[in-house]
Protein backbone atom coordinates (compact mmCIF):
# COMPACT_ATOMS: atom_id res chain seq x y z
CA UNK A 1 0.00 0.00 0.00
CA UNK A 2 2.91 2.20 0.40
CA UNK A 3 4.54 1.44 -2.49
CA UNK A 4 1.50 2.06 -4.15
CA UNK A 5 0.78 5.38 -2.76
CA UNK A 6 4.56 6.59 -3.18
CA UNK A 7 4.11 5.38 -6.83
CA UNK A 8 0.96 7.56 -7.04
CA UNK A 9 2.32 10.71 -5.44
CA UNK A 10 5.08 10.66 -8.23
CA UNK A 11 2.42 10.29 -10.65
CA UNK A 12 0.73 13.36 -9.14
CA UNK A 13 4.22 14.86 -9.18
CA UNK A 14 4.76 14.49 -12.71
CA UNK A 15 1.02 15.15 -13.69
CA UNK A 16 1.61 18.78 -11.36
CA UNK A 17 4.95 19.89 -13.41
CA UNK A 18 2.88 19.28 -16.69
CA UNK A 19 0.23 21.09 -15.19
CA UNK A 20 2.55 24.38 -14.76
CA UNK A 21 4.03 24.19 -17.76
CA UNK A 22 0.46 24.28 -19.39
CA UNK A 23 -0.15 26.69 -16.66
CA UNK A 24 2.63 28.93 -17.80
CA UNK A 25 1.90 29.42 -21.32
CA UNK A 26 -1.54 31.26 -19.79
CA UNK A 27 0.44 34.00 -17.61
CA UNK A 28 3.83 34.15 -19.35
CA UNK A 29 5.10 37.02 -20.99
CA UNK A 30 6.27 37.15 -24.42
CA UNK A 31 10.18 38.35 -23.05
CA UNK A 32 11.11 36.70 -20.18
CA UNK A 33 13.69 34.63 -18.39
CA UNK A 34 11.54 33.55 -15.82
CA UNK A 35 9.96 29.61 -15.98
CA UNK A 36 6.71 28.00 -14.52
CA UNK A 37 3.65 30.12 -13.42
CA UNK A 38 5.00 33.37 -14.76
CA UNK A 39 2.92 36.21 -14.04
CA UNK A 40 3.33 39.28 -16.14
CA UNK A 41 2.91 42.63 -14.22
CA UNK A 42 3.89 44.75 -16.54
CA UNK A 43 4.61 44.60 -20.64
CA UNK A 44 4.73 46.90 -23.85
CA UNK A 45 6.13 47.12 -27.09
CA UNK A 46 5.43 50.42 -27.26
CA UNK A 47 3.45 49.91 -30.43
CA UNK A 48 1.16 52.78 -31.60
CA UNK A 49 -1.52 53.53 -32.79
CA UNK A 50 -3.24 51.31 -30.26
CA UNK A 51 -6.41 51.41 -27.77
CA UNK A 52 -3.93 52.27 -24.91
CA UNK A 53 -1.60 54.35 -27.21
CA UNK A 54 -1.60 58.03 -28.73
CA UNK A 55 -0.19 58.03 -32.13
CA UNK A 56 3.35 58.43 -32.64
CA UNK A 57 5.61 60.81 -31.65
CA UNK A 58 3.31 61.57 -28.59
CA UNK A 59 5.16 61.00 -25.20
CA UNK A 60 4.72 57.88 -23.55
CA UNK A 61 4.03 59.15 -19.84
CA UNK A 62 0.31 59.71 -18.88
CA UNK A 63 -0.41 56.17 -21.02
CA UNK A 64 -0.77 53.05 -19.53
CA UNK A 65 1.41 50.18 -20.42
CA UNK A 66 -0.11 47.48 -23.07
CA UNK A 67 -0.33 45.05 -20.18
CA UNK A 68 -1.06 45.99 -16.62
CA UNK A 69 -2.19 43.51 -14.59
CA UNK A 70 -1.99 44.84 -10.71
CA UNK A 71 -0.56 41.12 -9.47
CA UNK A 72 2.61 40.81 -7.33
CA UNK A 73 3.03 43.86 -6.31
CA UNK A 74 2.34 46.11 -9.63
CA UNK A 75 -0.44 48.42 -10.61
CA UNK A 76 -3.19 47.56 -12.77
CA UNK A 77 -4.29 51.34 -13.36
CA UNK A 78 -1.07 53.45 -12.77
CA UNK A 79 0.33 55.60 -16.30
CA UNK A 80 3.78 55.45 -16.65
CA UNK A 81 5.13 58.33 -14.46
CA UNK A 82 7.43 60.98 -15.50
CA UNK A 83 7.47 64.27 -17.70
CA UNK A 84 5.07 64.44 -20.95
CA UNK A 85 6.41 67.38 -21.80
CA UNK A 86 9.94 68.74 -22.42
CA UNK A 87 11.07 71.93 -20.73
CA UNK A 88 14.30 73.76 -20.29
CA UNK A 89 15.77 70.85 -17.70
CA UNK A 90 14.81 68.58 -18.93
CA UNK A 91 14.62 68.84 -23.26
CA UNK A 92 13.21 65.69 -24.15
CA UNK A 93 10.67 63.04 -23.62
CA UNK A 94 10.46 59.46 -24.09
CA UNK A 95 7.33 59.37 -27.32
CA UNK A 96 6.21 56.50 -29.47
CA UNK A 97 7.87 55.73 -32.43
CA UNK A 98 5.20 54.20 -34.39
CA UNK A 99 7.74 50.92 -35.15
CA UNK A 100 7.03 48.85 -31.76
CA UNK A 101 9.86 51.08 -29.63
CA UNK A 102 10.07 54.15 -27.51
CA UNK A 103 12.58 56.67 -29.06
CA UNK A 104 14.01 59.67 -27.16
CA UNK A 105 13.35 63.05 -28.56
CA UNK A 106 15.51 66.01 -28.22
CA UNK A 107 15.33 69.38 -29.83
CA UNK A 108 18.41 68.81 -32.65
CA UNK A 109 20.29 72.08 -31.94
CA UNK A 110 21.34 70.81 -28.60
CA UNK A 111 22.86 67.18 -29.43
CA UNK A 112 26.62 67.61 -29.37
CA UNK A 113 28.91 64.83 -30.76
CA UNK A 114 25.62 61.72 -30.10
CA UNK A 115 24.68 63.73 -26.73
CA UNK A 116 22.77 65.63 -25.30
CA UNK A 117 24.23 67.38 -22.03
CA UNK A 118 20.28 67.89 -20.79
CA UNK A 119 18.80 65.23 -21.79
CA UNK A 120 17.72 63.37 -19.11
CA UNK A 121 13.97 61.56 -18.78
CA UNK A 122 12.29 58.23 -17.18
CA UNK A 123 9.89 56.51 -17.04
CA UNK A 124 8.70 55.03 -13.86
CA UNK A 125 6.06 52.52 -12.60
CA UNK A 126 5.32 51.24 -9.25
CA UNK A 127 6.11 47.93 -7.28
CA UNK A 128 5.81 46.39 -3.83
CA UNK A 129 7.55 43.06 -4.68
CA UNK A 130 6.16 39.88 -2.74
CA UNK A 131 8.48 38.58 -0.19
CA UNK A 132 10.47 34.78 -1.82
CA UNK A 133 9.23 36.00 -5.41
CA UNK A 134 12.05 36.72 -8.34
CA UNK A 135 10.91 39.66 -10.58
CA UNK A 136 12.77 39.80 -13.93
CA UNK A 137 12.71 43.30 -15.18
CA UNK A 138 13.64 42.78 -18.75
CA UNK A 139 14.32 45.05 -21.90
CA UNK A 140 16.30 45.72 -25.05
CA UNK A 141 18.12 49.25 -25.44
CA UNK A 142 19.98 50.41 -28.06
CA UNK A 143 22.40 53.82 -27.25
CA UNK A 144 23.47 54.50 -30.92
CA UNK A 145 27.09 55.19 -30.71
CA UNK A 146 28.46 59.00 -29.16
CA UNK A 147 31.47 60.37 -27.43
CA UNK A 148 30.96 60.64 -23.54
CA UNK A 149 30.24 57.24 -22.51
CA UNK A 150 26.32 58.17 -21.33
CA UNK A 151 23.54 56.45 -22.28
CA UNK A 152 20.62 54.35 -21.54
CA UNK A 153 19.69 53.31 -17.67
CA UNK A 154 17.40 50.42 -15.92
CA UNK A 155 16.96 49.59 -12.80
CA UNK A 156 14.85 48.56 -9.62
CA UNK A 157 14.51 51.58 -7.31
CA UNK A 158 13.77 51.44 -3.15
CA UNK A 159 13.11 54.44 -1.07
CA UNK A 160 10.40 56.00 -3.06
CA UNK A 161 13.41 56.76 -5.44
CA UNK A 162 15.00 59.29 -3.53
CA UNK A 163 11.85 61.86 -4.15
CA UNK A 164 12.78 61.13 -8.04
CA UNK A 165 10.25 58.84 -9.35
CA UNK A 166 8.63 61.71 -11.77
CA UNK A 167 11.83 64.32 -11.65
CA UNK A 168 13.98 64.59 -14.30
CA UNK A 169 17.26 62.82 -12.23
CA UNK A 170 19.42 60.32 -13.51
CA UNK A 171 18.62 56.59 -12.57
CA UNK A 172 22.02 56.19 -10.67
CA UNK A 173 20.56 59.60 -8.34
CA UNK A 174 16.94 57.75 -7.70
CA UNK A 175 18.24 55.02 -5.43
CA UNK A 176 18.74 52.00 -7.60
CA UNK A 177 19.13 48.13 -6.85
CA UNK A 178 20.84 46.61 -9.70
CA UNK A 179 21.32 49.35 -11.87
CA UNK A 180 22.27 48.97 -15.48
CA UNK A 181 24.16 51.56 -18.01
CA UNK A 182 23.92 51.03 -21.46
CA UNK A 183 26.44 53.40 -22.62
CA UNK A 184 27.18 55.04 -26.12
CA UNK A 185 31.01 54.77 -25.98
CA UNK A 186 33.35 52.66 -24.12
CA UNK A 187 34.84 53.82 -20.95
CA UNK A 188 36.25 52.15 -18.50
CA UNK A 189 37.04 49.07 -19.97
CA UNK A 190 33.85 48.76 -21.64
CA UNK A 191 30.20 50.26 -22.88
CA UNK A 192 27.80 48.41 -20.87
CA UNK A 193 27.94 48.84 -16.91
CA UNK A 194 26.28 46.46 -13.90
CA UNK A 195 26.42 47.81 -10.99
CA UNK A 196 26.76 44.78 -8.62
CA UNK A 197 24.80 46.64 -5.27
CA UNK A 198 22.96 49.96 -3.98
CA UNK A 199 23.31 53.07 -6.21
CA UNK A 200 26.87 52.91 -7.97
CA UNK A 201 28.51 50.32 -6.26
CA UNK A 202 30.54 47.64 -7.82
CA UNK A 203 30.92 48.66 -11.14
CA UNK A 204 31.75 46.07 -13.63
CA UNK A 205 32.12 46.89 -16.94
CA UNK A 206 30.80 44.36 -20.18
CA UNK A 207 31.05 44.75 -24.42
CA UNK A 208 28.29 42.12 -24.52
CA UNK A 209 27.34 40.54 -27.79
CA UNK A 210 24.82 37.89 -28.83
CA UNK A 211 27.00 34.72 -27.88
CA UNK A 212 29.36 35.92 -25.41
CA UNK A 213 29.88 38.98 -22.87
CA UNK A 214 33.67 40.21 -24.41
CA UNK A 215 33.57 42.26 -27.61
CA UNK A 216 30.93 44.00 -29.59
CA UNK A 217 30.65 47.71 -30.14
CA UNK A 218 28.58 51.16 -29.20
CA UNK A 219 25.82 51.16 -30.27
CA UNK A 220 24.41 47.84 -30.46
CA UNK A 221 21.35 46.44 -28.98
CA UNK A 222 21.56 44.78 -25.98
CA UNK A 223 18.64 42.78 -23.80
CA UNK A 224 18.97 43.22 -20.32
CA UNK A 225 17.73 41.12 -17.70
CA UNK A 226 17.47 42.30 -14.02
CA UNK A 227 16.33 39.91 -11.98
CA UNK A 228 15.69 40.52 -8.41
CA UNK A 229 14.46 38.30 -5.59
CA UNK A 230 12.69 39.52 -2.52
CA UNK A 231 14.54 38.09 0.77
CA UNK A 232 13.48 40.89 3.34
CA UNK A 233 11.61 44.21 3.93
CA UNK A 234 14.84 45.59 2.97
CA UNK A 235 17.67 42.91 1.44
CA UNK A 236 17.22 40.83 -1.77
CA UNK A 237 19.44 39.02 -4.26
CA UNK A 238 20.21 40.03 -8.19
CA UNK A 239 21.40 38.40 -11.20
CA UNK A 240 21.80 40.48 -14.36
CA UNK A 241 21.64 38.07 -17.91
CA UNK A 242 22.87 40.49 -21.11
CA UNK A 243 21.37 39.12 -23.99
CA UNK A 244 20.39 35.85 -22.13
CA UNK A 245 23.46 34.98 -20.74
CA UNK A 246 24.54 35.44 -17.34
CA UNK A 247 26.71 38.15 -16.37
CA UNK A 248 27.52 37.20 -12.67
CA UNK A 249 29.05 33.78 -11.65
CA UNK A 250 27.07 34.27 -8.30
CA UNK A 251 24.00 35.52 -7.03
CA UNK A 252 24.82 39.22 -5.31
CA UNK A 253 23.32 39.56 -1.94
CA UNK A 254 21.76 43.76 -1.44
CA UNK A 255 20.81 45.32 1.95
CA UNK A 256 19.57 48.60 2.80
CA UNK A 257 16.77 49.31 0.74
CA UNK A 258 15.51 51.80 2.45
CA UNK A 259 11.57 51.57 2.42
CA UNK A 260 11.65 48.59 0.13
CA UNK A 261 11.65 48.27 -3.38
CA UNK A 262 9.35 50.98 -4.82
CA UNK A 263 9.16 51.02 -8.35
CA UNK A 264 10.71 50.09 -11.75
CA UNK A 265 12.65 52.50 -14.14
CA UNK A 266 13.62 53.01 -17.11
CA UNK A 267 15.50 56.08 -18.71
CA UNK A 268 18.64 58.00 -20.08
CA UNK A 269 21.41 59.47 -18.56
CA UNK A 270 22.28 62.33 -21.28
CA UNK A 271 21.37 59.84 -24.53
CA UNK A 272 20.23 61.90 -27.35
CA UNK A 273 18.41 59.35 -29.63
CA UNK A 274 18.47 55.68 -27.52
CA UNK A 275 15.23 53.44 -27.97
CA UNK A 276 13.69 50.82 -25.94
CA UNK A 277 12.02 47.33 -26.98
CA UNK A 278 10.43 44.43 -25.46
CA UNK A 279 9.79 45.89 -22.14
CA UNK A 280 8.18 43.82 -19.53
CA UNK A 281 8.74 42.85 -15.73
CA UNK A 282 7.33 39.05 -14.80
CA UNK A 283 7.50 37.65 -11.39
CA UNK A 284 7.31 33.59 -10.30
CA UNK A 285 7.67 32.49 -6.23
CA UNK A 286 10.37 30.85 -4.92
CA UNK A 287 10.79 27.64 -5.98
CA UNK A 288 11.68 25.74 -2.88
CA UNK A 289 8.13 27.48 -1.14
CA UNK A 290 5.90 26.71 -4.41
CA UNK A 291 7.64 23.21 -4.51
CA UNK A 292 6.46 22.63 -0.98
CA UNK A 293 3.34 24.14 -1.20
CA UNK A 294 2.68 21.59 -3.95
CA UNK A 295 4.45 18.81 -2.16
CA UNK A 296 2.11 19.37 0.98
CA UNK A 297 -1.29 19.92 -1.32
CA UNK A 298 -0.56 15.95 -2.64
CA UNK A 299 0.24 14.38 0.65
CA UNK A 300 -2.64 15.99 2.25
CA UNK A 301 -4.77 14.43 -0.59
CA UNK A 302 -3.02 10.94 -0.46
CA UNK A 303 -4.02 10.74 3.93
CA UNK A 304 -7.52 11.64 2.77
CA UNK A 305 -7.23 8.95 0.08
CA UNK A 306 -5.89 6.27 2.51
CA UNK A 307 -8.83 7.75 5.01
CA UNK A 308 -11.56 6.78 2.32
CA UNK A 309 -10.04 3.28 1.36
Amino acid sequence: MVARNAKSFVTLLAAVGGFGLIFSETRVATATLLTGPVDTIYSDNFAGPAVNVNAPSTAIVGNTPAVETGLDGGSATSPYIGIATPGTLPDAVWQYSGSNSASITSPPANVVSGEDTSTITNLTLPLVPTLGWTYDLEATLTAPAGTGGHGLEMAFLYNNGNGHNTSAQAISNNDPAGLILDRDAVSGGGYFDIFEGTGTNGDTHFAPTASSLTGGSPGSSVTVDILFTSTGATTGSLNWYLNGILANPTPVAVSGLTGGISDIQIGDNRDACGTITNFSLTAVPEPTVAGLAVAGSLVLGMRRRRRQI
